[in-house]
């Protein structure tokens, strides 16, 4: 089998859901660290967008939850079951990426080869155009206009959006071009991410976080990320990919904690504004007092309960799968049990509608 043919080479632990703590491929220490700081990453915009583009705070609430499930629990499967086949296949490959496309090319008939070819490369301009668009609209919004030409005209702006797109398309050829692994792609990536992640979480939470913030811990997370790389490859450091994510928080949290503090906080009628529409929970009680016709947002305790009670649902519900996939059918009844109790309570708490009744206490911005 293969977990027996990998037992013999050092990974015993290839089929098992949580990972030993001196696991060859991934240590324990890496795993949990992974699972507590990697979400940070998918707090951004474009995912406030789309909730916000719902007709009801309901629906909102129930199209994140779907969301959720299709893409933490359900997508991830198909990826693994062709993973563990190509082990079967390909026992000794040496670029384990390699695996995808030889069992494509090796099992697919001609028509599927075609339409797999064909969803790969919609797949990949998807997430092409998305990004340069999105990156233009960064530019050209918070850049050009606010700091180069205040007073440009739509005509400028389009084509100042069009160059900048030229300009981060040709950026990102070359970054393609050095890069000699995917993994290593997605590492370098996620180094980037856990530091600005948790500025993109908190600015929901807490109403001082700035515009300030964001840009210094993206200019932070530039600077550390390759610095943090070099310095290993320097001094010949055996780091694991944990190690890089987590002296990246270390380092880049303090940078913009102090930037915050020392810059002004966003104009008051923007945050009245941002609290009238949004209604976020947290250390908004300043804001919110000067906003009374806006129902009170839940305490964040009740938050975090919905949270954690939607995590366990999701994470159940993946190792459910993964369990009733690998033959095992006791363990996966009792992870989907577990799953289908807590969503529950989860979609009944995430879509009662917030209280009417202003909390009293103190009132944190003065």
């Amino acid at each position: 089998t293969v977990a027996e043919r990998y037992t013999e080479q050092g990974a015993q632990d290839l089929l098992s859901f949580f990972p030993s703590w001196d696991s060859s491929w991934m240590p324990l220490s890496t795993f949990v660290l992974y699972l507590s700081v990697l979400w940070w990453g998918d707090c951004g915009g474009f995912a406030a967008q789309r909730m916000f583009s719902t007709r009801s705070d309901r629906d909102a609430t129930l199209t994140a939850l779907w969301y959720s499930i299709l893409h933490f629990a359900l997508r991830p499967w198909p990826w693994i079951i062709v993973a563990l086949v190509t082990l079967v296949y390909y026992p000794d490959l040496e670029d384990p990426e390699s695996g995808y496309p030889m069992l494509m090319m090796e099992i697919l008939p001609v028509g599927l080869k075609g339409l797999m070819v064909a969803s790969l490369l919609a797949a990949f301009m998807s997430t092409v155009d998305t990004h340069l668009n999105w990156n233009a609209s960064y530019f050209v919004n918070d850049v050009y206009r606010r700091f180069w030409v205040p007073n440009a005209t739509e005509k400028q702006s389009v084509r100042m959006s069009r160059l900048s797109t030229v300009g981060f398309a040709g950026l990102a050829i070359v970054l393609a071009y050095f890069m000699e692994s995917i993994g290593d792609a997605w590492v370098f990536l996620f180094n980037l991410q856990v530091g600005i992640g948790m500025v993109q979480m908190l600015r929901w939470f807490w109403w001082r976080v700035n515009v300030w913030s964001e840009i210094s811990v993206m200019v932070a997370s530039l600077i550390v990320t390759p610095g943090v790389r070099w310095i290993s490859m320097v001094f010949e450091l055996e780091w694991s990919g944990a190690m890089f994510i987590f002296i990246t928080v270390v380092v880049t949290t303090p940078v913009w904690l102090v930037v915050t503090f020392l810059t002004r906080p966003t104009e008051p009628e923007r945050l009245e504004q941002f609290y009238r529409r949004v209604r976020p929970p947290g250390v908004w009680q300043g804001v919110a007092r000067r906003c009374p016709e806006v129902p009170t947002a839940p305490f964040p305790w009740i938050t975090l309960l919905r949270w954690l009670m939607g995590v366990v649902a999701l994470y159940a519900l993946m190792f459910g799968i993964g369990h009733l996939i690998l033959g095992e059918p006791q363990s996966a009844v009792l992870f989907l049990a577990v799953s289908g109790v807590f969503g529950m309570f989860a979609i009944r708490i995430l879509t009662e509608k917030p209280n009417a009744k202003r909390s009293t206490g103190t009132d944190v911005n003065q």
